[in-house]
């Protein structure tokens, strides 16, 4: 997913001695924003033209402090214009039925937490609720797997017994 935001500039000022001295700018929102961001460029209009000056990056075609001329094709070749422009896939969430199913079989079947935590990252879901359909039923047949394996283990058991 790509999440771009907007904002207008600020002075930055920077603490020297007992004094404070302009250090150039900024954006003007909440402080450590920046930290979210992989790449951040500050825009300028200079004569008729906008530049992109990367002010910080995480992304190899946007080194830091690199000025560049700033329009949605020169951003798309230089990120991958193949990241930028591919569809979006769907993701088909579990269904109710398949979210009491898997509580109830982590409940009978006293399956640890981690485990189900384990499972949630690998679904990349914070919860079953957000697990997509096709991971939610894997896990549903690993554990009515283990419920079947169970059950023929005791009947085996049962058999001899009679004998």
């Amino acid at each position: 997913m790509n999440v771009i935001i907007t904002s207008h500039a600020k002075t930055k000022w920077e603490k020297t001695g007992d004094s404070f001295k302009e250090a150039g700018t900024t954006f003007d929102c909440y402080p450590k924003l920046d930290y979210l961001f992989d790449l951040v460029f500050e825009i300028q209009k200079r004569g008729k033209d906008r530049v992109g000056i990367v002010r910080k990056s995480r992304v190899g075609g946007f080194p830091e402090g690199e000025v560049f001329p700033f329009s949605y094709d020169e951003i798309a070749t230089r990120y991958g214009r193949d990241i930028l422009e591919r569809r979006a896939a769907t993701v088909v969430l579990a269904t109710a039925e398949q979210v009491t199913k898997l509580k109830h079989l982590i409940d009978v079947l006293h399956i640890e937490e981690a485990v189900v935590e384990k499972w949630l990252d690998k679904a990349q879901a914070e919860s079953l609720n957000e697990m997509p359909a096709e991971a939610a039923d894997k896990c549903i047949k690993f554990m009515l797997a283990k419920v079947e394996a169970t059950n023929g283990a005791s009947d085996k058991t049962d058999a001899s017994a009679a004998a």
